[in-house]
């Protein structure tokens, strides 16, 4: 009795030693799916489609859409976009209002996405100016 139980024993061990390493295999290939898919969505980029000034002192900013990301649109005065505000949205166009006439703006959009729980952001797309004139 002490033999059959044993050996139970030792097929019990063998059979947690198999789903443990059946386990940490899948958490590795699920954390090697996931490094993939962040290190591809940063190489990605957004493009803009269009860039408007429209009355009322705005800027309506186009571009083109990447699945189930939002987009993060960076705007400022300064071409290297020191100082820069920065808005998120989910749509794939976005108004940028309260803006001074006369004054040349410049505009870049990114997109995000969560992860395996972590923000990851896109390259950005090149930068477009906007003189407001109206």
């Amino acid at each position: 009795k002490a033999a059959a139980d044993k050996a139970a024993a030792d097929k019990a061990a063998a059979d947690k030693a198999a789903a443990d390493k059946a386990a940490a295999d899948k958490a590795a290939a699920d954390k090697a799916a996931i490094e993939k898919e962040i290190a591809d969505f940063q190489k990605s980029t957004v493009k803009i489609t269009s860039v408007k000034n429209s009355k009322g002192k705005k800027i309506v900013v186009k571009f083109k859409k990447i699945n189930d990301a939002g987009y993060q649109v960076s705007y400022g005065t300064k071409s290297n976009f020191k100082g820069a505000k920065a808005k998120t949205t989910s749509n794939t166009s976005y108004t940028i209002k309260n803006l001074k006439k006369g004054k040349t703006y410049y505009v870049r959009v990114r997109a995000y996405k969560t992860i395996g729980g972590n923000k990851v952001y896109s390259k950005y797309s090149s930068k477009k100016k906007v003189v407001i004139k109206k």
